[in-house]
């Protein structure tokens, strides 16, 4: 949207409405003279947009666990709600860096993650990366006043930023020991009330509305490995979350384990070469030679 119309600029609060639904109307339209280049975006960003923002370049895009084919939940439908679907999937070449934190654990059927994709141009570099926890840890937020774990949202904020730092977005200081103290994952709760009642008690849900989400194997160019980062800490990460007992109380998502069993069977290995014992919910340590 910011690449086809710009900041958009308001003079009085009257023109709001007005502009963004007009904004969004460009956006959707598919029509040639609607690209990012044709004439009729052309114009409305000469007539509304701010002129330094006609052709933006966005360092950094973030985004935790979106959710639906089209950015949406599953249950969010009908014609009254497409102005707020994704026009595609793929990563814009304004964009020179797309990050997703994923959700590993997450359950519910109609919140089927939704990849984001890089586009042809060679200048995007698009990373998703699966953590441990629901849909709504990822983003930190909290159901009712259950409360939640924090250490997973913590975890998903110092992973963007550290990527923000690397990348010389949004003018952040580069102090990464401070965002390391202030966003440690080894501190606050590990728990997920809502996540135990919920997902643990199938007489609230319906088995229907339950599915394990499925990890994509990306593998890197050995292809012995998987892609580096494709899981959080490269899968270490039962120390600040929980003990594996403690995670398959809270998450009985299989995910996780069916992924492992898959990479076993095809004799594929965690990026860092690092074994899996499932017999006893450790990990053991051996660093490849890559």
């Amino acid at each position: 949207m910011i690449r086809n119309c710009g900041l958009i600029k308001v003079d009085e609060a009257e023109q709001v409405d007005k502009r963004v639904d007009l904004a969004y109307d460009i956006y959707r339209n598919r029509d040639t003279i609607y690209h990012p280049e044709g004439s009729g975006t052309d114009d409305f960003k000469k007539a509304f947009s701010y002129p330094d923002s006609e052709k933006p370049v966005i360092k950094f895009l973030g985004l935790w666990d979106t959710v639906g084919a089209y950015g949406l939940p599953g249950y969010v439908i009908g014609e009254g709600f497409k102005y707020l679907e994704f026009y595609d999937l793929v990563v814009p070449n304004v964009v020179n860096f797309a990050c997703q934190a994923l959700a590993i654990h997450e359950r519910t059927s109609f919140f089927e993650p939704c990849h984001i994709y890089p586009n042809n141009s060679g200048t995007v570099t698009v990373k998703e990366t699966w953590f441990p926890g629901v849909h709504n840890e990822i983003g930190g937020g909290t159901f009712l006043s259950l409360g939640g774990n924090e250490r997973i949202p913590k975890a998903t904020m110092l992973w963007m930023i550290e990527h923000i730092v690397q990348i010389g977005g949004l003018l952040m200081r580069n102090d990464l020991d401070g965002y390391r103290t202030q966003f440690s994952p080894d501190s606050g709760p590990s728990w997920n009330l809502k996540n135990l009642i919920f997902d643990n008690g199938n007489t609230l849900i319906p088995m229907l509305m339950l599915k394990d989400r499925s990890i994509p194997l990306e593998l890197d160019s050995s292809k012995k490995f998987l892609r580096k980062d494709l899981l959080y800490r490269d899968s270490d990460w039962l120390l600040p979350f929980g003990t594996r007992s403690h995670l398959n109380t809270y998450y009985p998502s299989n995910t996780y384990e069916e992924l492992r069993n898959y990479m076993e069977t095809n004799g594929i290995m965690l990026y860092n070469n690092t074994k899996y014992n499932k017999d006893v919910g450790e990990h053991i340590f051996e660093r490849a030679r890559l």
